[in-house]
């Protein structure tokens, strides 16, 4: 009975602080997703200075890597250490999850694309940073917009695992209130007895 009620707490607070981190990690996607500047100065901005350009490409690069890394090993600690394990305790004590075990399954899902997603963005940025600006902008401004495509698919991607995590939670906090009253319920029945 404490195992479970500890692991409610535990899981209300794991998916609660990764909601907040992926908040932080979704601003530096930017709101929709794309890379910043705007794309009307953009083409400009490759012909005119196409080397502070690959700068900033880079500096981008290096600050997604590092999310990609705290954000990966957040999404596989729910999945593995809290999603997975909560709801082997659920189905082991034969009580009833609600629609924890999809929302989990569906977690699965988004973060194996969110991976390949991430795989296919860090490739294409690792080619566009190589390409020679100054002697083929045309093409640089072509792969630069391939480039954003992939963030965006990323984009999508970590906005339905907050969402998701977002769905677990208010699950995990419906089945700590109905576990509870019927701790209650169970208690207040054998104290009669």
């Amino acid at each position: 009975m404490r195992l479970i009620s500890f692991l409610v707490v535990v899981c209300l607070l794991l998916v609660s602080f990764v909601c907040v981190d992926n908040a932080r990690a979704q601003s530096s996607f930017g709101v929709s997703g794309q890379l910043k500047p705007g794309d009307s100065t953009l083409y400009n901005s490759i012909i005119m200075d196409c080397q502070s350009v690959k700068a900033k490409l880079i500096k981008i690069h290096e600050n997604d890597g590092l999310i990609r890394v705290n954000s990966g090993q957040q999404y596989d600690l729910i999945t593995t250490k809290l999603m997975a394990r909560f709801n082997a305790k659920i189905a082991e004590n034969r009580l009833k999850g609600g629609e924890m075990f999809n929302y989990a399954a569906e977690f699965d899902k988004h973060l194996v694309n969110f991976r390949e997603q991430y795989r296919t963005y860090e490739t294409d940025m690792v080619q566009l940073i190589k390409a020679d600006c100054d002697a083929y902008p045309q093409n640089f401004y072509y792969m630069l917009e391939s480039v954003r495509e992939s963030r965006q698919k990323i984009h999508s991607e970590v906005v339905s695992l907050h969402n998701i995590a977002l769905k677990y939670y208010n699950e995990v906090k419906k089945f700590s209130k109905n576990y509870k009253n019927n701790a209650l319920r169970s208690d207040l029945n054998e104290s009669k007895n």
